[in-house]
């Protein structure tokens, strides 16, 4: 079974929130982000996590909402739907 559909079989929802487990592809994703926007944007390690796990689970109907600046703005730019608080 690759890594992402265990992922997603892994994802639960517990008390509103989703949880997320952390799987070698969503680290090799982050590592990806930070090599690819790090220096020009400021992301650093939660950051790309945080890209990357969204990655996973989103779908035409998610949004990501941030109250980053920066991270909402590299969201968007990766074609994401995203809302700045």
């Amino acid at each position: 079974m690759s890594d992402m559909l265990l992922y997603k079989k892994l994802c639960i929802l517990t008390y509103d929130r989703l949880s997320i487990p952390i799987v070698s592809s969503i680290v090799d994703s982050a590592i990806d982000l930070i090599d690819k926007y790090g220096k020009s944007n400021h992301i650093f390690s939660l950051d790309a996590m945080q890209i990357a796990a969204f990655s996973v689970i989103t779908d035409d109907n998610t949004t990501f909402v941030c109250a980053d600046r920066r991270l909402t703005a590299l969201v968007k730019s990766l074609g994401y739907s995203a809302l700045e608080l």
